[in-house]
């Protein structure tokens, strides 16, 4: 390497930042664009829209796609320049768009749309056969502003459009213009529109790398191009990152302050043996004898396609050394990965301080797959279709059960039946004066907006992970974590994680340690195995003190992080240090720990979750590394099959810090997930890993790429198959800010992800919206019932029906559990008014404990009952003694009077259940003795508060009784006789 100092910047760069400084130039594109719409669109100019923070424009044209367009450019928007450019000008293009079609509304002050729908546009700068640049643009909800530095690569007038693609859509577009800085190359050479000639290899003359030069290059305005190929010695990658790099001599100065911007064109040299996506440890540096920075960088992710970066950065000092001798340097470092990659177009500009870096785009955080031509995407699509959707099979019945044809039935989503949910800070929720915390009421209120909080129907989130279940927190204050889980569950979140059982970490993060209490570092192997299966049985089952989180969590994060916490297998083990930890070593320790879970309480499921192994880094090639996370824990999840360990599934946390990582290709992730996801389980014939995404939690500086990878990685997750949750790493950039606590700018306002701090919704909380209760959320659909049912297709989850026959109608809340779909029987008798029967199908039920069991049953609405495999006696405990877990448990969002049905099966006896609303099921239910499926109510009215969600317990009194399903209905004179 050289052996002069470096003087790294950090690159930054955002669409949403502020516009640009005034400057001299002015805009070389008429005031008025041409528009072409091929008899596809139609375009207006309008002012009936909120102009983006910081826009220089009131007024906007609005292009409407109506119908598909054959060719991506059938439809465009733009101008001939009004002067002539020279090869090699420094330009800038400016505009602001919007996608405003398909918007839906929300109650949220200050949010009054969502947009579920991407733009598709492209903007080129065309100049003969010429192109000087072609920028694909995709966004939601928010106006996106682009700022894009480019080269002029020919002399003459050149021709800007904006292309609307080949897709129906409403596009609005502002402050459209293009300035010429002219000639501001600090590297000239010969050639005025590429300088790639000026770089020289420099590999610290050791074989850390080659040169090849003159290149040939077809399709590009450059017609040469530099060849590095990167080699790497065994061993010595971590330690020489930065010892194959191009460089080239400045021959103009630097003022401090000025800005700059590096334009240069990559790819991977497409005869190379690589296939991991072109991973490059890209730093850009400008280098002096005087002062040495820390490097800090982001790497670019490149591809077999040639792509132009357009990456900049500040001068934090003057650089005048233009001497032969001490001249200053640009320096491109190519890290030390086995690499051949082709470099050309390079220009490096300096556009002084009329212009900001923090207002210039940055495409410098990308990942390939993010264009919405990408052939990943319809793979995801065709598995969303497959395994996220099914159909509703409805039958109107009147009250003697005869099916009616000709009824309407339409149905609407009220919750996803996959897990979408966040974080929550207990805190703000509750109250935690101990912890220096208040409730927050816009915290509240956005919670349970966000969540659904009963009576509403319009639920889009159902999960949450809850990090208060730690150890530490658990053990001092029982009382309050149960309450904690006792407000979800009145709030209508009956779906909640706990995070964790064991963090095996001594680690202090947070003084005296992170996630253990005081006295387990000290304990020696005997005592500290003992200590830890002492305190799952009181978390995770303590059913004597009535604080127990037995019964009330969906799952446990049994492990967390075991690829960096290894202090306690270190003492059970009995090793020198954390170095000695092996996959198998940590599967032997973690399996006793499933086992006792089991133990304490088998209803909830069982994960490891861990952080890393889902980007990039780890995947240098197509293969995991052998000492990285995603090695290391899919070992100790073969192992821990191999052991027997009753453990569900694996879970991915995914943080992403934009100063040490960047988005992982989509591609890649699916790889990456599909690996673990087909772990089978051991606890059945082919049954799979049970995978999700506990923490997601994106701190990239471009807020474009926090809103599309949001949407990106969302997609992928829903996707796969064996996936059933995405939780956010906390939803308000008020407890949780994004971007690493960047600001929305000219504000004080945090981003978050989904709502800035001022609740306002956040590029990436568009998109997360815009997802959920958007484009996948089934709204307002409708079928005919005939000789045969009604067939509704839509996204799995629980839903309204409604439907009017004989003066009556009826809204029927039923749940659409899987891909196989579901039978519905709407009955509609009893009062000739507007009433709601809410029907649950007891095999959904969020906790079924032994002796229950599921048991196929033809007589059953949908094929599966709930029965007692009890041959002993009764699997009742009576009042008056300790009781364990609800044998059975059934959440509701019905409120009001009303009554409550149980269709069963009782052939031994005429009191076969046992219920409680809201309590242990204690309160005997007389019904009849029948061997058939027969409908009984169970004790008259029952009010059900409003506002909150109910719990409805069943346990059994004798052996052989089985349910069906339970019926509750507002109406009085409803009777229920399928």
């Amino acid at each position: 390497m050289k052996t002069k100092s470096c003087v790294t910047f950090l690159l930054l760069g955002s669409f949403l930042a502020s516009c640009l400084s005034a400057a001299a130039q002015t805009s070389i594109l008429p005031a008025t664009l041409t528009f072409t719409g091929g008899g596809y669109a139609s375009m207006s100019t309008t002012t009936n829209f909120t102009p983006p923070y910081g826009s220089p424009f009131t007024s906007a044209q609005d292009v409407n796609v109506t119908s598909q367009p054959p060719q991506t450019n059938s439809v465009t928007l733009g101008a001939m320049t009004t002067q002539a450019v020279t090869a090699g000008d420094a330009l800038i293009v400016t505009l602001w768009y919007q996608r405003v079609d398909g918007q839906i509304a929300t109650t949220y002050p200050g949010n009054p749309k969502i947009q579920p729908n991407e733009a598709n546009l492209v903007a080129s700068f065309d100049q003969g056969t010429v192109n000087s640049l072609t920028v694909p643009m995709r966004g939601r909800n928010q106006w996106r502003q682009i700022n894009i530095p480019f080269i002029a690569a020919a002399t003459g007038f050149a021709t800007f459009n904006i292309e609307f693609g080949n897709t129906k859509q409403e596009i609005l577009v502002g402050g459209v213009q293009i300035k010429d800085y002219g000639q501001k190359s600090v590297l000239s050479t010969a050639n005025p529109t590429d300088d790639t000639s000026a770089f020289v290899l420099s590999n610290n003359n050791y074989a850390w790398g080659t040169l090849t030069t003159n290149v040939p290059v077809t399709g590009a305005f450059f017609t040469t191009a530099d060849k590095v190929k990167v080699n790497v010695a065994a061993g010595d990658a971590a330690n020489h990152a930065q010892e194959c790099n191009l460089n080239a001599n400045l021959t103009k100065p630097v003022a401090a302050g000025d800005t700059l911007v590096a334009i240069l064109w990559l790819r991977r040299d497409p005869a190379s043996n690589q296939t991991n996506m072109g991973i490059s440890a890209y730093n850009l540096t400008l280098q002096s004898l005087s002062t040495t920075i820390p490097a800090s960088y982001v790497p670019l992710i490149v591809d077999g396609n040639w792509k132009q970066y357009y990456i900049p950065f500040t001068a934090s000092q003057s650089y005048t050394e233009l001497t032969p001798a001490t001249t200053a340097q640009f320096q491109i470092m190519f890290g030390a990965a086995a690499q051949t990659l082709d470099v050309g177009g390079i220009q490096i500009i300096d556009l002084g301080t009329s212009v900001t870096a923090a207002s210039l785009t940055s495409n410098q955080t990308e990942y390939p797959g993010r264009s919405l031509s990408d052939p990943w995407r319809a793979t995801a699509q065709a598995s969303i279709q497959q395994n996220r959707m099914g159909n509703l099979n409805v039958t109107v019945l009147d009250y003697t059960g005869r099916a009616v044809p000709g009824v309407t039935v339409t149905g609407s989503m009220t919750k996803h039946q996959f897990g979408f949910g966040s974080w929550a800070n207990w805190g703000y929720l509750v109250g935690n004066p101990g912890g220096g915390q208040s409730i927050i009421p816009n915290y509240v209120a956005a919670f349970n907006q966000y969540t659904g909080t009963l009576p509403s129907t319009s639920s889009v989130f159902n999960r949450v992970n809850e990090g208060d279940y730690k150890w530490r927190n658990w053990e001092p204050s029982p009382t309050g974590i149960y309450g904690l889980s006792q407000w979800f569950l009145t709030h209508g979140i009956t779906d909640v994680r706990g995070h964790n059982l064991v963090w095996p970490n001594y680690q202090p993060y947070h003084a005296p340690y992170t996630d253990v209490p005081d006295d387990v570092p000290g304990l020696g192997a005997t005592a500290l195995s003992a200590r830890v299966l002492s305190h799952i049985d009181a978390e995770a089952g303590d059913t004597q003190s009535g604080q127990q989180a037995c019964g009330l969590l969906s799952a446990w994060d049994v492990v967390n992080e075991p690829w960096t916490s290894r202090d306690m297998q270190v003492v059970i083990a009995g090793l020198a240090s954390k170095n000695n930890v092996t996959p198998a070593i940590s599967a032997s320790v973690f399996t006793p720990w499933f086992n006792e879970v089991v133990k304490s309480d088998p209803s909830p499921y069982r994960f490891i979750n861990d952080n890393g192994v889902e980007q990039t880094y780890n995947r240098v090639f197509p293969q995991a590394l052998p000492n990285v996370p995603e090695e290391f824990d899919y070992e100790v999840l073969t192992n821990m099959v191999g052991l027997g360990a009753p453990i569900d599934g694996y879970t991915f946390e995914s943080h992403f810090s934009g100063a040490t990582s960047f988005p992982t290709p989509p591609v890649t992730e699916k790889q990456i997930f599909d690996r673990f996801s087909s772990i089978p389980t051991g606890q059945g014939t082919n049954v799979p890993f049970i995978g999700e995404v506990t923490e997601y939690d994106p701190q990239f500086s471009d807020q474009s790429v926090q809103q599309d990878y949001m949407a990106d990685y969302m997609t992928l997750a829903f996707s796969e198959p064996n996936f059933d949750s995405f939780i956010l790493y906390g939803f308000w950039g008020g407890d949780f800010p994004t971007s690493s606590g960047s600001t929305v700018p000219g504000t004080t306002n945090h981003y978050g992800n989904v709502f800035n701090s001022d609740w306002s919704i956040s590029p990436s909380g568009a998109a997360y919206l815009g997802l959920t209760h958007g484009k996948w959320w089934t709204q307002n659909v409708s079928a005919v019932t005939s000789s045969a049912p009604a067939t509704l297709n839509g996204y799995l989850g629980r839903y309204a029906l409604t439907a009017t026959y004989a003066y009556t109608t009826r809204v029927y809340y039923v749940d659409l559990p899987s891909k196989a779909g579901a039978k519905v029987n709407l009955q509609i008798d009893g009062s000739q008014n507007t009433s709601h029967v809410w029907v649950y199908d007891v095999a959904n039920a969020p906790a079924i404990y032994p002796p229950l069991i599921l048991i196929a049953n033809s007589g059953a609405v949908n094929g599966v009952m709930v029965s007692s495999t009890s041959t002993s006696g009764p699997a009742f405990v009576p009042p008056g003694q300790t009781q364990g877990p609800q044998q059975l448990r059934i959440n509701t969002e019905a409120y009001g009077p009303v009554k409550i049905w149980l269709r069963y099966l009782s052939p031994n006896g005429i009191t076969p259940f046992y219920g409680g609303i809201d309590a242990p099921a204690t309160a005997l239910i007389s019904t009849n003795s029948t061997a058939t499926w027969k409908w009984g109510q169970w004790n008259g009215i029952t009010t059900l508060a409003a506002g909150s969600a109910h719990v409805l317990n069943f346990n059994y009194h004798q052996t052989g009784a089985a349910l069906d399903q339970v019926l509750i209905t507002d109406d009085p004179n409803f009777v229920p006789t399928y």
